[in-house]
């Protein structure tokens, strides 16, 4: 018996922040495949869009990104840190140099807590330290999330960098 309805297949659009405090995303849910569909990335106050990244790779620079659903999605807003921090050290923080493939320095003095995370926010490496000078060479190249924490375990900043080999 022929059938006079049409099958359609859905498909699923999850999307997500990296970090969580640096913004929000609209625009997940299940569409019809074929459908336009569009997500939206918005940066909270002291963050700015980088890119949306899909599996660790960059799929769209804007933060209003549409495109024709034929497969479920992951999307990843990516958000930098785009003002210093001020706070209980009472100084600006900065990375250098960036991109980097062997040492990174942190312009901050005392006792930190560096957590280095990968794209996928998989914690890579931790260290407590007061040195201003932290290898980076023992990671594949890559993009990265700087988390610096003081010594009173206050998170300070999240800066993003790139290893390159």
């Amino acid at each position: 018996m022929a059938s006079c309805t049409k099958n359609t297949t859905n498909n699923t659009v999850a999307t997500s922040s990296n970090p969580v405090a640096g913004g929000t995303t609209t625009g997940g849910g299940t569409y019809a495949s074929g459908a336009s569909v569009t997500v939206t990335a918005t940066a909270n106050s002291g963050y700015t869009f980088t890119n949306w990244t899909e599996n660790g790779n960059v799929v769209s620079t804007n933060a209003s990104y549409t495109f024709t659903i034929s497969a479920n999605r992951n999307l990843v807003a990516e958000f930098s840190l785009t003002t210093s921090i001020q706070g209980q050290i009472n100084e600006y923080i900065s990375i250098y140099p960036n991109p980097t493939n062997d040492l990174l320095t942190i312009s901050l003095e005392g006792q930190q807590t560096i957590v280095i995370t990968n794209i996928n926010g998989q914690i890579c490496k931790t260290i407590k330290t007061r040195d201003k000078t932290i290898s980076v060479s023992d990671l594949p190249s890559g993009d990265y999330f700087m988390r610096i924490i003081n010594g009173n375990d206050k998170h300070v900043a999240t800066i993003k960098f790139v290893n390159i080999k």
